[in-house]
């Protein structure tokens, strides 16, 4: 039997060959390291120090570690009032992003990110557009919807990447739960749209908006007039389907069944059932199936709303879904079936 083969490998070719120390584990002394410093704050770095690396802590996610290192900071007895609100932000700061990791569901922890940015906030402490959507979001947990609308409106003020999806939190607010006036809503809709034109995604949602909210308040309908107006920006096979929709949705609205259900099964014909489209085209054919302004046809509605239970997409379409597909059977005096379908959309 030959000898096992031994290795002429010295150290420093082990250490750069296959035995090399993996890069997360020399990443995790490193941390090992600073997080050792929080247990007693280094007094010879300054606070402008300490201060940056409380945000890279926050940054990576090391919120319970910044927190226990601005307790012990804030300890300290001679610290000005703008070095208390400085650190106390990055506190509230840490206290958000540990309550929003956690999904903690009780009402301490979003009253104590309140609490927290409030303190700050009275020490001179300048607040960002992310600290406003933080206290938002926190009164949102809370149930006090005009604060937290108040807070996502400074957060718009300040400007930023996120502007338009507070403006849209803004919206879905004011729609519900708190139910603002029809022409207060109506006027936030729109602005809405002409801030969203080089955000296709977020146009979609404004102008299906705009379309739903036209036929709920009893105002004018909005027609293929407006649509046309954005069609160009709508470029691709994904967002060219999205906006056949919206016009589809318009035409229903407008009393325009017979060209709204063409368009859909035109629509329908040319998507998938994994495309995002499929799910609510097919809601709205089997709605205009069924309410067509003239002889109701439910029993052709039924595999149209069985289909799009069957893809199990869109949870809020197939939702719809079963619920349409429950009056249907109504519709058809098959009553029981009914029943059951309800039991299954609840």
């Amino acid at each position: 039997m030959s000898a096992a083969p031994t290795s002429t490998a010295t150290p420093a070719e082990r250490i750069a060959g296959k035995w090399q120390i993996p890069a997360f584990l020399a990443a995790g002394l490193a941390l090992a390291v600073v997080a050792l410093q929080v247990k007693s704050p280094d007094r010879k770095l300054s606070i402008d120090e300490h201060l940056v690396q409380l945000r890279e802590f926050n940054t990576l996610g090391l919120f319970n570690t910044a927190i226990e290192r601005c307790e012990r900071l804030l300890a300290w007895d001679d610290l000005t009032e703008t070095e208390h609100g400085a650190i106390g932000l990055q506190l509230a700061r840490a206290e958000f992003g540990r309550w929003a990791a956690e999904g903690d569901p009780e009402p301490e922890a979003a009253k104590l990110v309140i609490g927290r940015y409030a303190l700050a906030q009275g020490q001179g402490a300048e607040l960002a557009a992310i600290d406003e959507r933080n206290r938002a979001r926190a009164f949102e947990h809370l149930h006090k919807y005009e604060l937290a609308v108040k807070h996502y409106q400074r957060a718009v003020e300040k400007g930023g990447p996120s502007a338009l999806a507070d403006r849209r939190r803004i919206i879905e607010l004011s729609e519900y739960p708190l139910r603002v006036e029809t022409a207060q809503l109506g006027q936030l809709i729109d602005e809405f749209i002409e801030l969203a034109v080089n955000d296709p995604q977020q146009l979609l949602w404004g102008l299906t908006l705009k379309i739903e909210h036209a036929a709920s308040a009893g105002a004018e309908p909005v027609g293929d007039a407006l649509l046309a107006g954005y069609r160009e920006h709508f470029q691709g096979d994904v967002l060219q389907a999205e906006y056949t929709f919206l016009r589809a949705l318009a035409l229903r609205n407008t009393g325009r069944y017979d060209e709204a259900e063409r368009v859909l099964r035109d629509l329908l014909n040319r998507v998938t059932l994994a495309d995002p489209v499929y799910p609510k085209a097919g809601w709205l054919l089997g709605r205009v199936v069924m309410y067509d302004g003239r002889a109701q046809r439910p029993d052709e509605a039924l595999p149209i709303f069985a289909d799009v239970i069957a893809s199990q997409s869109d949870p809020t379409f197939v939702a719809a879904s079963r619920v349409a597909r429950a009056e249907a059977l109504v519709s058809l005096l098959r009553y029981d079936e009914a029943l059951v379908a309800f039991r299954e959309a609840v």
